[in-house]
């Protein structure tokens, strides 16, 4: 612990000292630039020689930057492992570093929408929407939206489960559309989006629907994959014989409340991975 916090100082110190000549040589190689559009150094070889001066010293600061940030999140991550090392066991922590603070992204919003209703078969059949938002937690990010349904649950005669999906501005509509854009593997019950993120904090809005059959009784678990803020859950058109509860995997599980409408409840707060909600269908009477 000393060891870091060592760093720590170390890093205080020097930063001031490392900003202000970081600004002296890049105002120094703005002034070189400016200095080589006079009039009487202009179209000279000391006015090319001072112009390139300038450029390099510009250029040597935004590399120097770079380098700069990489180090101090290099140094941060170092004294994170020291402090997590000695509270929780060591591969505790690991599995916790790999698997929720080095996500490339994370979901935000998510909300679950069933609207039950009776088949042709006289099964029970639910229009399920899911939506929710993805946040980047790093740069220049390609990578895939993932989901996948459970076959059990398949209405007999279906063609496809999915009836639609969006990413981004990016719609398909229908089994066509869903099949022409080669999203969907796995029998149909697989749906792999692509996703591409610039920044860091970029968002994009994720929507897809499906059907499945709903039993009574019956419980449905919602399992989340990447580190989840604020889920909602919404339950319409239950059969007047059967209802529907809500709990939660959660170490607080005081956050799932109802929100006063039918069949609704929220989750404020965060989901991590393997965390999740389950939805239980029962009768009433």
């Amino acid at each position: 612990m000393e060891r870091t916090n060592q760093l720590a100082r170390v890093d205080q110190s020097e930063s001031p000292r490392l900003s202000w000549m970081l600004i002296s040589l890049f105002v120094g190689g703005v002034a070189f630039i400016a200095c080589s559009h006079l009039s009487r150094f202009h179209d000279s070889l000391f006015g090319e020689i001072i112009r390139d001066l300038g450029i390099a010293l510009c250029i040597s600061v935004v590399i120097a930057l770079i380098i700069e940030l990489s180090l101090s999140r290099h140094t941060f991550l170092r004294g994170l492992d020291a402090i997590m090392q000695r509270t929780v066991p060591p591969d505790v922590w690991e599995e916790f570093r790999q698997h929720v603070i080095t996500q490339p992204m994370m979901r935000e919003n998510w909300s679950l929408k069933m609207s039950l209703g009776q088949s042709k078969d006289g099964l029970c059949v639910s229009d399920t929407a899911v939506k929710y938002t993805i946040v980047g937690l790093q740069d220049a990010l390609r990578t895939h939206v993932r989901h996948e349904l459970d076959s059990h649950r398949t209405p007999p005669g279906a063609a496809t489960r999915y009836s639609r999906a969006k990413i981004g501005k990016d719609e398909y509509v229908g089994a066509a559309a869903l099949a022409g854009a080669n999203v969907l593997s796995n029998g149909g019950l697989t749906l792999q989006l692509p996703v591409k993120l610039e920044r860091h904090d970029q968002t994009v809005p994720v929507e897809l629907e499906f059907i499945e059959t709903v039993d009574c009784p019956d419980i449905i678990i919602w399992w989340m994959g990447r580190v989840t803020r604020n889920v909602t859950l919404k339950i319409e058109q239950l059969p007047s014989s059967w209802s529907v509860d809500v709990q939660t995997y959660h170490p607080a599980p005081h956050l799932l409340v109802p929100t006063g409408n039918d069949n609704e409840w929220s989750f404020t707060g965060v989901m991590l991975p393997g965390q999740g909600v389950e939805i239980r269908i029962k009768t009433t009477c």
